[in-house]
């Protein structure tokens, strides 16, 4: 399953879509247990894999879960 998490930037501009993190889970009870853990970040997926990243769950302003293609 894919998680798209849309999050709010200080930089976004209005006429622009929000900017998204991805996040690749089994099945959408694991995403859901990685939200609400005590951890104020989430660890989302970076494509290149040089680095990691991790968005602030208090950024985020919509979830989309859907399954991978």
């Amino acid at each position: 399953m894919i998680v798209r998490l849309y999050y709010d930037d200080c930089r976004h501009c209005s006429s622009d879509d929000y900017p998204y993190k991805i996040i690749k889970v089994d099945n959408v009870n694991h995403f859901w247990s990685k939200w609400y853990s005590e951890e104020d970040f989430i660890k989302c997926d970076s494509k290149d894999r040089s680095h990691l990243k991790y968005l602030k769950k208090d950024r985020v302003i919509e979830i989309w879960i859907e399954e991978e293609e």
